[in-house]
Order: C-alpha cells, then sequence, then structure tokens
C-alpha cells in the first residue's frame, strides 16, 4: 500500500498594494449596496402597508428613493438591534461554555442528579 499523497497549497498571487485597495473598496461597494437595497425595500414595504390601511395606492405620493430609505429606520434599527443582542447573547454563551470546558479536569458533567 502506498501513502497518499498529500495536496500542497497553491500559491496565492502577490497582490500590489493598489490591487489589493480596489479589491477592499469592491467588497466594501458590495456590502454598500446590499444594504442600501434592503432599506429601500424596508422603506417601500412600509409606505405600501401604511397606504394600504389608508384606502390609497402609494404610487400616488410619488415617493423618492431617499423617502423610501428614511422610511426604513425604525424596522432596521429593531431588527438590529435584535440581531446585534442574539449575536452578543451567543458570544457571551459560546466564551462560557468554552472556559467551562476547559476549566474542568475530568469528563464535562451535563446534568448532575441530585
Amino acid at each position: 500500500m502506498t501513502q497518499p499523497e498529500t495536496a500542497e497549497p497553491l500559491p496565492q498571487p502577490h497582490l500590489s498594494a493598489a490591487a489589493e485597495l480596489t479589491r477592499q473598496l469592491l467588497l466594501l461597494l458590495a456590502n454598500v449596496t446590499v444594504i442600501t437595497a434592503l432599506l429601500v425595500y424596508f422603506g417601500w414595504w412600509r409606505a405600501e402597508e401604511h397606504n394600504r390601511l389608508l384606502g390609497f395606492d402609494q404610487a400616488l405620493l410619488g415617493m423618492s428613493t431617499q423617502e423610501y430609505v428614511l422610511r426604513s429606520i425604525d424596522q432596521v434599527l429593531v431588527l438590529l438591534a435584535i440581531v446585534g443582542g442574539l449575536g452578543l447573547l451567543g458570544t457571551w454563551a459560546w466564551q462560557r461554555l468554552t472556559r467551562t470546558a476547559t476549566s474542568r479536569t475530568g469528563p464535562p458533567v451535563c446534568c448532575p442528579l441530585y
């Protein structure tokens, strides 16, 4: 039997400083584009629901993209607070679990019997 060959990692091309800066700016632009699209969508959805409850079509108001973005701030801040809170809670729980698991010398005890 022969040993399986280990695959050597492919050499990464060295990017110049300008290419790396361009790459980082394009990544930032992609994130900004997605966030802006979500803000416009949430604003449009809020305006649509609000005007539906009032009984007329929101197209009559002729709202701009900026108005949609400004209308979306309330919903996005609530969503951001919930996601951020869950992220912080998850990080805290993960650190506590790993600290507890690494501090014990014996096997971990899941549920002690009384």
